[in-house]
C-alpha cells in the first residue's frame, strides 16, 4: 500500500538540538505479472527523502565530583577532574564560562576548566569553629557545555582546637594569703576568676585542678 516506517535507533545521537542531516533511499515497484519470459516487471526507480532534526541529549559525568578538606591540615585545598560524554556534537566539555555557583552558603571557592579539572580552596581560619569528628559539606553547581548541571560536593573535617585559658579584666591567676593569730591556716581562702573559651563551638570545656604551686615567706 506504499507505507514505510523509518527508525533512526542511535545512529543520530550525534546530532545537537536544531541539527539537521537528510537520509535518502531509493524503491521500486512491482508489478503482480511477470513478461513474457516469466521475470518480475519493476517501475523506473523512486526516491524518499527523510530529514532528521537533532534533539538535545543529556549528557553524563564522569569523574571526581566529591572532594575533601580537613581543618589545620594545610594546605586546605582539593582537586578534581570531572568529564562530560555528550553524544552530541562538540558538546562534551565543561561551560567554563559560567563560574560554580554555590549552594547556600559556603566558606570556600570553586574553579573549573573546560577539560573538568576543578580546584577547591578555603582559608583555614574559617574553619576554626568545627570540631573532632564534625562535618560540613560545601555544593557547587557546574554546567556542561549543554547547559545540564551537576554537582560537586566538598566535604570539611574538623579537628580538636585546644582551649585557651586567659586573664580578661579583673582576672587573677595568683593569690597572697598571710597567716596571723586572727586568721589561722586552715582557715585561709583566696578566691579570683579565670577565663576559659574554645574555639570549637560546640565543645564544652569542664575546668579540672591538676596541681596547685605554692611558696612559702616567713617574713623574717
Amino acid at each position: 500500500d506504499g507505507s514505510y516506517s523509518f527508525d533512526t535507533l542511535d545512529d543520530f545521537d550525534y546530532l545537537a538540538e536544531g541539527d539537521t542531516t537528510s537520509v535518502t533511499f531509493a524503491y521500486f515497484l512491482q508489478d503482480s505479472e511477470t513478461d513474457a519470459s516469466g521475470s518480475p516487471v519493476y517501475s523506473e526507480p523512486a526516491t524518499v527523502t527523510i530529514e532528521v532534526v537533532g534533539v538535545n541529549d543529556t549528557p553524563e559525568f564522569i569523574g571526581d565530583d566529591t572532594g575533601q578538606v580537613t581543618e589545620d591540615s594545610l594546605p586546605t585545598r582539593s582537586s578534581g577532574k570531572l568529564e562530560v560524554v555528550d553524544p552530541d556534537n562538540g558538546e562534551s566539555s565543561i561551560d567554563a564560562s559560567r563560574a560554580p555557583q554555590p549552594v547556600g552558603d559556603v566558606l570556600g571557592s570553586l574553579r573549573i576548566a573546560s577539560d573538568g579539572s576543578w580546584s577547591y580552596t578555603v582559608d583555614n581560619n574559617r574553619l576554626q569553629y568545627l570540631a573532632e569528628g564534625e562535618t560540613r559539606d560545601e555544593l557547587f553547581t557546574v554546567y556542561a557545555f549543554d547547559g545540564t548541571a551537576h554537582q560537586i560536593t566538598i566535604t570539611i573535617n574538623g579537628t580538636n582546637d585546644t582551649p585557651v585559658i586567659s586573664l580578661a579584666l579583673n582576672d587573677s591567676d595568683s593569690a597572697s594569703l598571710t597567716e596571723s593569730t586572727e586568721v589561722p591556716a586552715e582557715e585561709l581562702t583566696a578566691t579570683g576568676t579565670l577565663s576559659v573559651s574554645d574555639i570549637d563551638v560546640i565543645d564544652q570545656v569542664a575546668p579540672q585542678v591538676i596541681a596547685v604551686s605554692e611558696s612559702l615567706s616567713t617574713g623574717l
